[in-house]
């Protein structure tokens, strides 16, 4: 089983200048959301829990003391998922729609909820996306635009079609996350019925 870690990818950059931030907060999960959802026992639970704990605390302090030199901070999921990315890009940090839709799957996995539907699911997402507004929330990147070739060429996308990426902290994780959980069980429910 493969620990869950962040990962620097340091890429040269010619800028110098540190981009060291405070540390954010930091609360973990476990007392942001009920426990009780379909873990099968105490292992596994506390297992899941401690890598929904990893990765919200990725979340929260990815962009935190970078080297001057670095351009991306990665963190791996699992072997279906592979990593998420934060991206340093003219002094801001991102994370790509992709990356984001990744983050819900592994937190659906974790709370022993397999996703049956991925494209109804990613759909779900991206239309939650859609009230991430430009400029606010995102920036809405033109074809194959620098910033997306260089985002293809390092495994962040999967296309260089106009999209947005998102300013890495103007992104509610846990709130899509919640409402991509009560999608999946409304969607259940209503084939059960």
């Amino acid at each position: 089983n493969i620990t869950n870690h962040a990962n620097d990818n340091n890429i040269n950059d010619n800028n110098d200048n540190d981009m060291a931030l405070p540390i954010p907060q930091y609360t973990p999960i476990r007392k942001q959301v009920s426990t009780s959802l379909y873990i099968r026992n105490n292992e596994e639970m506390h297992d899941s829990l401690n890598q929904l704990d990893d990765l919200h605390f990725f979340l929260k302090t990815a962009p935190v003391q970078w080297s001057s030199y670095q351009l991306m901070r990665r963190y791996y999921l699992n072997n279906d998922l592979g990593f998420i990315t934060c991206i340093l890009w003219n002094q801001l940090y991102y994370i790509t729609g992709t990356d984001i839709v990744k983050c819900c799957i592994f937190q659906m996995e974790q709370f022993g909820r397999r996703v049956t539907q991925r494209k109804k699911f990613e759909e779900g997402i991206f239309s939650d996306l859609r009230n991430l507004k430009c400029g606010q929330h995102a920036t809405l990147e033109q074809p194959r635009s620098d910033f997306l070739q260089f985002l293809f060429k390092n495994f962040c996308l999967k296309t260089q079609k106009k999209q947005k990426i998102f300013f890495w902290f103007s992104v509610p994780h846990l709130k899509l996350f919640v409402d991509a959980l009560e999608r999946d069980l409304k969607r259940e429910k209503s084939h059960q019925n």
